[in-house]
């Protein structure tokens, strides 16, 4: 956990209280079932308690294609993978399915990968299950203070900020948009959607997503 010392290898777990965080914004009932270890039995176990237990099932990481991301597996065996990865930058390996009739949601295990699919993907799902229409709000049109030239086949969710320039206020990005990078997103006070295959040029027309119209 943050603030205690880390060994050779470990990284902390800021995932735990970015996600507590965001359900808890939304009212919603939290159980943390804490870290699993990378073995199959153990995620099978760990989802089909949690069926039993809850309605709604949110895990973070274990759902790429390394040797040990085990959770996609353990989804067929117990219920049914419906969906596997989204055509969004971060967040492509995310997943959807059912354990035991429970809808379960599977987010990416980087930090901002995770804290930006639970924002635009888990978030507007728990809205809608609990009957509201307005699930995702609309995006602000606003100045782009940066260029975007390499056109990508993914929707960019890049982090950012509002800032001055010249005398008016400019969508502006953190220098560092990697998916493990959750200093951007404790700088960002909001995120810059750039559709697939689109470039952007400076004083172009962007769409702003708030944080604050995100979380609550």
């Amino acid at each position: 956990d943050p603030g205690e010392p880390l060994a050779p290898g470990q990284i902390y777990n800021s995932n735990r209280y970015c996600l507590l965080s965001v359900l808890r914004s939304l009212g919603m009932e939290v159980h943390d079932y804490e870290i699993l270890v990378d073995e199959l039995a153990a995620s099978r176990d760990a989802l089909a308690l949690a069926a039993s237990e809850w309605d709604m099932l949110i895990t973070s990481g274990g759902v790429s294609v390394g040797e040990e991301d085990h959770l996609k597996q353990a989804i067929r065996e117990l219920g049914e993978l419906h969906m596997w990865r989204l055509a969004i930058q971060p967040g492509k390996p995310l997943a959807f399915g059912e354990v035991n009739g429970k809808p379960w949601i599977g987010l990416p295990g980087n930090p901002a990968a995770a804290l930006i699919t639970s924002l635009v993907v888990a978030r507007p799902f728990l809205l809608s299950a609990q009957g509201c229409t307005e699930v995702l709000p609309k995006p602000l049109r606003l100045t782009a203070g940066f260029a975007w030239r390499k056109p990508n086949n993914r929707r960019q969710y890049l982090r950012a900020r509002l800032e001055q320039v010249d005398g008016e206020m400019r969508v502006c990005l953190h220098p560092r948009q990697g998916s493990a990078m959750l200093t951007s997103a404790s700088w960002a006070e909001g995120l810059a959607i750039v559709e697939r295959n689109r470039t952007l040029e400076e004083g172009e027309t962007v769409e702003y997503l708030p944080f604050s119209e995100l979380l609550g």
